[in-house]
C-alpha cells in the first residue's frame, strides 16, 4: 500500500472484478479518489469499470442517493480535479449508469453530437469511450476548457458550489437541448438536466433547480 501511495495509483486490494461487483459504487469512488487526489488508475481497475457486468451492478446494487454523493464529491474537487473526474466517467463508460434518466419516467427529444446530428438520449452516454466526437466528449471538453478558464482567473476563483455547479451542467451538456424532458409521474414536462439531478443523482431540490 505504501509503495503504491508513493507512486500515486490506485487499485483495489482484491481482484478488481470481484471488489466491483462486490460494491460496485467503488467504480465511482475510484474517479473521485483519483480526481480528488491525482492517482493513476491501476490498468486492472480501469478493465474491471468496463466491464458490462459492473455497469448493471451499479444500476441494480446502488441506490441513487449514493451514486449522487460519489459524484458530487469528485465534481467538488476543483476545476481541474472535476475535468479529470467527467473524463474518467467517459474514459471508462461510467456515465451511462451514473447519469440517468429518472427511471419509470418517459424521455422526449434527442441530444445533439458535436456534428449537429440527434442522438437518442438512451444512448446519449452508451459509447462514452469513443473519441470521434460523441456528444459525452464535447461534456468532457467544456468541463477541461472550465478548469483552463478558472487557472487563468486562480485570483478569483469561483465559490466551491459555483464551480461544482458548472463542472455538473457540463457533464450534462448532451442533454440539454431544447426538447429533451423528462414526464414525471403526473406527465409534468421537466427540462432533462433537471430531472437527472433529481431523481436519477437525488441531489438536493435547489442543485437541481440551480
Amino acid at each position: 500500500g505504501w509503495e503504491d501511495l508513493r507512486a500515486g495509483l490506485l487499485r483495489t486490494p482484491l481482484e478488481p472484478r470481484v471488489t466491483l461487483l462486490d460494491d460496485p459504487l467503488r467504480a465511482l469512488r475510484g474517479v473521485r479518489f483519483a480526481s480528488r487526489y491525482g492517482f493513476a488508475l491501476d490498468p486492472g481497475f480501469a478493465e474491471a469499470c468496463l466491464l458490462p457486468e459492473v455497469r448493471a451492478a451499479l444500476l441494480a446494487k446502488v441506490s441513487r442517493e449514493r451514486v449522487g454523493k460519489e459524484v458530487w464529491g469528485a465534481l467538488a474537487t476543483s476545476p481541474a480535479g472535476a475535468a479529470r473526474a467527467v473524463d474518467e466517467l467517459r474514459r471508462l463508460q461510467l456515465a451511462s449508469a451514473t447519469f440517468r434518466g429518472v427511471g419509470a419516467a418517459e424521455l422526449a427529444g434527442a441530444a445533439r453530437a458535436p456534428d449537429g446530428s440527434a442522438v437518442s438520449l438512451d444512448t446519449v452516454y452508451a459509447a462514452d469511450a469513443d473519441d470521434t466526437g460523441g456528444p459525452w466528449l464535447l461534456a468532457a471538453r467544456c468541463c477541461a476548457a472550465l478548469a483552463a478558464g478558472e487557472a487563468q482567473t486562480a485570483a478569483a476563483p469561483l465559490p466551491t458550489r459555483d464551480a461544482t455547479l458548472a463542472a455538473l451542467a457540463c457533464a450534462l451538456l448532451p442533454l440539454a437541448e431544447p426538447g429533451c424532458e423528462a414526464l414525471d409521474r403526473k406527465r409534468r414536462p421537466t427540462p432533462l438536466p433537471q430531472a437527472v439531478c433529481k431523481e436519477g443523482l437525488k441531489l438536493p431540490g435547489r442543485t437541481a433547480t440551480d
